[in-house]
């Protein structure tokens, strides 16, 4: 009731403008020397009040006067559950509706602000919601359109930091080696009459990939802290926004260049033994063509009820099928894979930044948490994509049962999420207890 006598107190115009007129309390319009003043900077000056009841301190603080006005006039204000996180939330809604920059988005009067304090004392609901991430996004474009782009097109740096070297390692792995299936030099000397050419695309300098791989994983680490420097958000529903937004457009990068790869792995791996088959049954002699003919009918033994005539169209319907299933699951598999990494980078790693630029922990110490952060997340959606690419068939041993690599890797991944509650909480042993689980996970993985 302390509160609501205060606050009755304070709709006296003459204490209020006495307060509006001092520039800790001073509404930006007024601070920027704003040609009309309405009622609404009444509203501002005992949302002034009430922040500083909760946090102890003014909305905008300053060494001299000169500076607390600039603030005033340009600086968003940090939340009071910033400077003290038991403040009730509702309340923290309420006092952030009258310290809305733009007039017309506060109370509209002292007795609507009246009544939704009379309503949190009551426990009732009040007229003020939660802000949506449309609206958080919003004032970014408006208030921070150069920032919001930058990070923007830091997430589509991502996404070619991280597509390039996937892209080029199956590239090379598929075209490039003398060895390989697909090896286009090798095609060239076996059949010279139909030489193709060979594109740089195809088969990009091996000797880049360690480079490639090194560099964009460190730039990758690295997003969260460039995009949180970049935009500075002033509360965490900010930070997820503009992560969310650098994520989304870094995956859609990344798949852009993984999806080709992916889709060249998935003709290449799957009915390769059929198309060889079927090439061996066309151009051998009698002998290679029966023996090819064995096994493609040891392998479907359904084409014996099929008119002669008609297996060839048969088996030929049977590849294409089989070609054109299995490129959903892997463009799912590898889809989640990207939006995995992007949610790691852009948006743990911006919002994990922001929380650290709150705690007075030193440059150095700030860096090492936020590393050692980002690299725990790193394995853990490695070995989560190793996790979904097993688990849908993609990744299996010979005999078809569940690998001891893939034990091994599924208890890193549980002992990277046990590390959770060190990074909450910040205490280091919690995180280092943590890693001592892990260790004796793998060896418990490996005993068996």
């Amino acid at each position: 009731m302390g509160l609501a006598k205060r606050t009755e107190a304070d709709n006296d115009l003459t204490r209020t403008g006495a307060v509006v007129g001092t520039p800790a309390y001073m509404p930006p319009e007024q601070a920027s020397a704003a040609k009309e003043i309405t009622t609404a900077a009444d509203v501002y000056a005992l949302g002034a009040i009430l922040y500083e009841g909760l946090t102890g301190r003014p909305p905008h603080q300053a060494d001299s006067a000169i500076a607390t006005l600039m603030k005033a006039a340009k600086e968003n204000i940090v939340k009071p559950s910033e400077h003290n996180a038991k403040v009730d939330r509702v309340l923290e809604l309420i006092c952030m509706k009258c310290l809305e920059r733009d007039p017309g988005q506060r109370y509209g009067s002292a007795s609507m602000l009246r009544d939704d304090l009379l309503r949190w004392l009551a426990g009732e609901s009040v007229s003020v919601k939660p802000r949506s991430l449309v609206a958080i996004l919003g004032d970014l474009v408006n208030h921070q359109l150069r920032s919001a782009i930058g990070a923007m097109l830091l997430g589509v740096s991502g996404g070619f930091a991280l597509g390039i070297p996937l892209y080029s390692g199956i590239a090379n792995r598929l075209f490039g080696r003398p060895e390989s299936r697909f090896s286009i030099e090798a095609l060239q000397e076996s059949l010279p009459s139909s030489a193709r050419s060979t594109s740089w695309w195809l088969s990009p300098p091996e000797f880049l990939n360690g480079p490639a791989v090194f560099f964009g994983l460190l730039f990758c680490l690295m997003l969260g802290l460039l995009i949180r420097k970049l935009v500075r958000p002033k509360h965490v529903q900010e930070a997820l926004a503009i992560g969310l937004v650098a994520g989304l457009l870094m995956a859609i990068v990344e798949f852009g260049l993984y999806g080709i790869a992916a889709g060249w792995q998935t003709f290449a791996i799957v009915n390769a033994d059929e198309i060889d088959m079927l090439a061996s049954a066309a151009v051998s002699n009698a002998v290679g063509r029966e023996k090819a003919i064995e096994g493609i009918v040891g392998k479907f033994p359904d084409l014996q009820n099929v008119p002669e005539a008609q297996r060839g169209k048969v088996l030929g319907q049977i590849v294409s099928t089989q070609i054109m299933l299995s490129s959903p699951p892997v463009t799912l598999v590898c889809l989640s894979g990207c939006l995995v990494f992007a949610c790691i980078y852009c948006v743990a790693g911006t919002i994990h930044s922001y929380r650290l630029s709150n705690h007075s922990f030193s440059r150095g110490n700030r860096l090492l948490r936020y590393v050692e952060v980002l690299l725990l997340l790193t394995i853990a959606g490695f070995l989560f994509c190793v996790s979904v690419f097993t688990l849908s068939g993609m990744i299996s041993s010979s005999d078809g049962r569940v690998s001891l690599s893939f034990r091994v890797w599924f208890s890193c991944l549980v002992a990277c999420v046990l590390v959770i509650p060190g990074w909450i909480m910040w205490r280091w042993h919690f995180r280092w207890a943590s890693y001592a689980i892990g260790l004796g996970l793998i060896v418990l993985a490996l005993s068996f």
